[in-house]
């Protein structure tokens, strides 16, 4: 047993080994050591090794914990049983050590979920992208096939162009991704924040040092300690793993990608060269994970791009995701209050995924706004019709209550299946809820053909979706259900040997191998019943202790007649009644019945993943197809149930002029908190055809500033979502992005000048006539002048030449004073009130127009919230008094 740990350890040296040794997992030496720690449990010195183990029925749960500290974890389990160890010819290779290799090897984003936590589990999983990366320079080959000394530091920082490739094998989404970025990567840092990857592939030959600053930043953010009471703290890790640069070949690459094409029946895309570079190197790795039948398959709305460049997109950077809280509250930390949270009212995890997705790529094509507002509105019931009425509400609630919750387990199910992991009990519930689906999407298309008006975004879904019910319902009447309710692969695959002539002889010979077997059993137990002269002896199994097997045909007789058995027989157990003998004979075809039902087993193993095989080629690309139309429908249902449970939520009116009105809007989220107790304010912003528009937005602190530019902000984005919004009139026009520049208190504590300067100078560079541009306090770090001229300066270059739209929130009187001469401004003032005779004002947080510019300090009021010592407010009011 040492010999094969050395041996072993030596063949997979970056792997954490698991040995399977009869009812416990081994782990020896350093590994020991590494899992000790990791699992909390302890590790004893034996011999000349230290050593752990665990169950083996808890493999997986500890597996998971190695995984997710960061470790490749292999499961070493015995090639041969005892059984046909001891058929071996030779006395030495009887007595030689169970031949063990390594079968399975799990990573942290390959490891598969157990059934428990896929169905108890009611919260969206978490994405598991495995990401390859290359990095090339802008006219010439990619970094790693290039030599050192060809390489300059000056454009190995700067000039960049790097490929992507992501995928996620639990749900089969995949990302490509080309490049074009500058010396701070803020084009990487973004795409790895939208993706959230959790493994890294990357050539060994070369990537930038800038490129490996913001890898290192980001797992260094993104890692995550979980505590619970029973258990040690568990770091959730990310992964590297850097392969040959031959797995990156073009060559290579492009065999691989037509591969994974090949089943499509349409003509597939295309990747750019960097991407797929990517592709091949992610290939190679899911090779080297033995995970071959996992390679992704290619569909259209199976391949996603965030790429900015290669389609108008409505650019959301994760500075202002975070600034207008989008997915994360900044409070909870979680997306508890956050955007998402309110229009969350998905049912199944793809619609979940995508309304993210809808929320972070917000539509820019007025047509395509305005269906997907057709189809919200008539969900929710807000034509004029009466039959429409019926028919948009009907629909909502068969998809809502039949349709989208049977759907839940399917796009897991699928891609167990595809992976070739899929147990019996997963293909009958993957089976049963396509075509109970297929049946239900099947009654609401006829509902729908003999319905009028029905919005062009759901036409186009019932349109799209395949027809799978007859496939899956083959497929339910060629498998045993009772076997697979069961999770039998050998009751399962009965009916089906036919299909196989080849294994089904192999089968059926063994199979009359064992029944020769059974009737030379019973022969031997009617000459032990005249030996013994007692008809009640009979056959029975026997289990010595642990979680082992049991020894079968056990011969069990009357403890009187233990004095006349014959000597060569084992006795093996008695009792006060009974006792447990082991014949020679018996024992020899035992050994021989056991080695024809490992055989046995092989080949049901074989046929099963045949049919695993066999069902993936015909219900995969269907069923993904399924599973997308299903997401829109969720993600349209969602945003339906927003106008259904908010009435006071309207839906916005889109115009070609430039232009942002907003009647009585409300914060999204202040609004679902507090409901009738928010207060509503109106914002009107209008560009001409040479200039951009401003709203001046000043006040005292605390006054209400920062939230009036969020609200018109989120109200913007829910805009362009297709969604419902808090007011109760909104007109605007399209808009290509919304850009913030806003204090947050990371700012206040860590900031400098320069970092201000830097943060606006990527805000000008990504605005546009089209772009919504909030400023809240822009200049921090920088003195009173200079923060004063650099917000003249930036707000002038963006209204004047870049013809945008700015809401700018300032309590500096300068530059009120230095930007109210706009052609189109608009300036609100948070409104207020004294308090009594006391110095003290209260906030109505209500924006009211102003023609005059406020020369009153708030700086006394705000000293006096944080407590400051009252000799030094006094001493303050004095000096303010005096300058005025």
């Amino acid at each position: 047993m040492e010999k094969q740990v050395v041996l072993l350890k030596s063949k997979y040296p970056d792997l954490l080994l698991l040995f399977e040794c009869g009812y416990r997992m081994r782990i020896f030496d350093e590994d020991a050591a590494i899992a000790a720690r990791v699992l909390g449990i302890r590790a004893n010195r034996h011999r000349h090794s230290l050593q752990t183990s665990v169950p083996v029925h808890r493999t997986h749960f500890h597996t998971t914990r190695l995984v997710q500290a960061g470790y490749k974890v292999g499961i070493v389990k015995q090639l041969m049983s005892v059984a046909m160890r001891a058929q071996s010819q030779s006395t030495q290779q009887q007595r030689q050590p169970l031949e063990r290799d390594v079968v399975e090897i799990y990573t942290r984003a390959t490891i598969p979920e157990s059934d428990e936590e896929s169905e108890s589990s009611d919260t969206l999983p978490v994405p598991r992208f495995i990401m390859a990366m290359v990095e090339a320079l802008p006219t010439s080959k990619p970094l790693f096939t290039q030599r050192i000394h060809e390489m300059k530091e000056d454009l190995g920082l700067s000039d960049i162009v790097t490929g992507i490739y992501a995928y996620d094998l639990h749900t089969g989404e995949s990302i490509a991704e080309e490049i074009e970025d500058d010396a701070k990567r803020r084009r990487v840092w973004q795409c790895l924040t939208r993706i959230e990857p959790i493994e890294f592939v990357l050539p060994v030959g070369g990537i930038s040092t800038a490129t490996k600053r913001v890898l290192e930043s980001y797992t260094a953010q993104h890692q995550t300690v979980l505590t619970t009471a029973s258990e040690p703290q568990v770091t959730h890790t990310y992964r590297i793993e850097r392969l040959e640069n031959s797995a990156f070949a073009t060559s290579t690459a492009l065999q691989a990608w037509n591969d994974c094409c090949s089943r499509l029946g349409e003509p597939f895309p295309s990747l750019p060269a960097l991407a797929l570079s990517c592709f091949g190197g992610l290939v190679a790795y899911l090779r080297s994970l033995r995970l071959e039948s996992a390679l992704p398959v290619i569909t259209p709305q199976r391949l996603k791009s965030t790429n900015q460049m290669s389609r108008p997109v409505f650019r959301l950077s994760p500075t202002t995701e975070r600034d207008l809280e989008l997915f994360q509250s900044t409070s909870a930390k979680n997306e508890t209050g956050s955007l998402f949270s309110l229009l969350d009212h998905t049912l199944t995890p793809f619609g979940a995924r995508r309304l993210k997705q809808w929320l972070r790529m917000p539509l820019v094509d007025v047509d395509a706004i305005q269906k997907r507002q057709s189809a919200v509105a008539w969900l929710a019931r807000v034509e004029t019709s009466s039959s429409l009425h019926l028919t948009g509400s009907v629909l909502l609630e068969e998809l809502r209550e039949t349709l989208l919750p049977g759907t839940k387990t399917i796009e897991r199910s699928l891609q167990r299946v595809h992976v070739g992991r899929g147990s019996p009990r997963q293909v009958l519930r993957l089976l049963t809820a396509l075509k109970a689906t297929n049946e239900r999407f099947s009654s609401i298309r006829d509902e729908l053909e003999v319905s009028e008006e029905v919005p062009v975004a759901i036409g186009h879904l019932v349109k799209a979706f395949p027809s799978l019910g007859g496939e899956a319902t083959e497929w339910l009447n060629t498998l045993d259900a009772g076997g697979m309710q069961a999770d039998s692969i050998e009751h399962s695959v009965a009916a089906i040997w036919k299909r196989y002539p080849v294994w089904k002889d192999e089968y059926d010979a063994l199979t009359a191998q064992h029944t020769v077997l059974d009737q030379r059993f019973d022969e031997l137990l009617a000459s032990y019943q005249e030996l013994l002269c007692d008809p009640t002896v009979t056959y029975g199994s026997y289990r010595s202790g642990g979680t082992g097997q049991p020894l079968e045909h056990v011969l069990v007789v009357p403890r009187s007649l233990l004095s006349r058995l014959p000597s060569d027989w084992q006795v093996i157990n008695t009792t006060r009644s009974i006792a447990r003998a082991y014949p020679r004979e018996v024992v020899r075809l035992q050994l021989d019945l056991d080695v024809i039902a490992e055989h046995q087993r092989a080949v049901q193993q074989k046929l099963w993943l045949a049919v695993l095989q066999a069902i993936d080629a015909d219900l995969y690309v269907p069923g993904i197809q399924c599973i997308d139309v299903c997401a829109d429908l969720d993600a349209l249902c969602s945003l339906a149930m927003v106008g259904r449970l908010y009435p006071n939520f309207v839906l916005p009116d889109f115009v070609i002029a430039h232009r942002l009105e907003i009647v009585d809007g409300r914060h999204p989220m202040l609004d679902l908190q507090q409901g009738s107790h928010v207060i509503s304010n109106s914002v009107s912003m209008t560009a001409d055809d040479t200039h951009g528009a401003l709203c001046l937005v000043s006040g005292p602190n605390m006054g209400g500033k920062s939230t009036l530019l969020r609200m018109t902000a989120l109200l913007v984005v829910l805009s362009h979502v297709g969604s419902f919004v808090p007011a109760t009139r909104m007109t605007l026009s399209v808009f290509d992005g919304v850009v913030t520049r806003m204090l947050r208190l990371e700012h206040a504590t860590r900031a400098s000048g320069d970092d201000e300067l830097e943060a606006l100078g990527t805000l000008v560079h990504e605005t546009s006539r089209r772009t919504l541009v909030l400023l809240d306090e822009p200049g921090f770090g920088l003195s009173s002048t200079q923060s004063q001229a650099i917000a003249c300066g930036v707000v002038r270059f963006l209204v004047q030449r870049v013809g945008a739209l700015v809401l700018l929130a300032t309590h500096s009187s300068a530059v009120l004073n230095r930007l109210k001469h706009f052609p189109s401004v608009q300036h609100l003032v948070m409104s207020y009130e004294p308090a009594g005779s006391s110095s003290s004002i209260v906030f109505q947080y209500v924006a009211a127009p102003h023609n005059h510019v406020p020369t009153h300090s708030f700086a006394l009021q705000a000293a006096q919230s944080a407590q400051l010592p009252i000799s030094i407010l006094e001493d303050a009011s004095i000096r303010i008094q005096s300058s005025i």
